[in-house]
């Protein structure tokens, strides 16, 4: 049977492992922008066809992009 500081210490390690997942699915504009083949000017124009989120304040935020929700064929 473990013991709680172990199993304390299992479920961090989880939790950290599972949050540097979701930050490799995390594009910036410019990594986005390569991905689909376009310029980043562009994918900002049109960023409503794909996941992402600003993060930041309104004026100097930046967009992060879902890796998943980069479909090519949302270009079209």
């Amino acid at each position: 049977m473990l013991d709680r500081y172990t199993i304390r210490a299992i479920a961090e390690e989880v939790v950290n492992i599972l949050e540097e997942r979701n930050r490799k699915k995390e594009l910036n504009t410019r990594e986005a922008a390569k991905v689909l083949g376009i310029s980043p000017a562009y994918l900002r124009q049109i960023k409503d066809r794909f996941g992402y989120k600003k993060v930041g304040d309104a004026t100097r935020g930046h967009l992060v992009f879902n890796a998943e929700s980069l479909d090519i064929n949302l270009l079209k």
